[in-house]
């Protein structure tokens, strides 16, 4: 029988074997240790969501018990309507003063005047993100509002791809020079 070595001959070959061992070894440990640290932010959580779910159970009971419910664990009975925050109406017909405070412009003034202000088309992203500095709103009732005023004739829609722009009906344009009048 013919002994076999596993130790190769050359010391070249050996040397990068090695280097290759180390090399492994080094990304091996680098990648153990990244786990335990993922590991460790996830025992972290589970901490803090274990403790949340104990609150809210604490919580749910309480409520539970000191209003008479018999509502089943993790649920909150819902408060009487007179607790609960009802959106009461501000006055004047239909919904225009509805959302706003008195004294304040409606959405469609501060669009139209943010449109007429403006030089260049806006897309709906840039006009929410100057209507927002003012008042809240979100980007369906911005678009719903461009095209109301495009709908009035207040505003032009342009496409240019995919993409919608808006500006004011005139403002398109620019400014435009006065011709001057010969007083002949």
């Amino acid at each position: 029988m013919e002994k076999v070595t596993a130790v190769p001959e050359s010391p070249l070959v050996l040397d990068e074997y090695a280097r290759r061992i180390r090399t492994d070894v080094d990304a091996n440990l680098l990648r153990q240790e990244q786990l335990r640290g993922e590991l460790r932010k996830l025992e972290e959580e589970h901490n803090v969501l274990l403790k949340l779910q104990q609150t809210l159970a604490t919580g749910a009971e309480a409520i539970a018990s000191a209003r008479g419910g018999t509502g089943e664990a993790g649920e909150l009975p819902k408060p009487p309507r007179a607790e609960r925050q009802v959106p009461r109406r501000r006055g004047g017909k239909g919904r225009a003063g509805k959302g706003r405070l008195s004294g304040e412009a409606s959405l469609i003034e501060t669009v139209n005047a943010l449109l007429q202000a403006q030089v260049e088309p806006r897309s709906v992203a840039e006009i929410l993100g100057e209507v927002v500095a003012v008042r809240p709103a979100t980007i369906q009732t911005v678009r719903n509002t461009l095209d109301r005023l495009v709908a009035t004739s207040k505003a032009e829609r342009t496409k240019q791809g995919r993409s919608v722009y808006y500006s004011a009906v005139g403002a398109a344009a620019g400014p435009q020079p006065t011709p001057a009048v010969d007083a002949q």
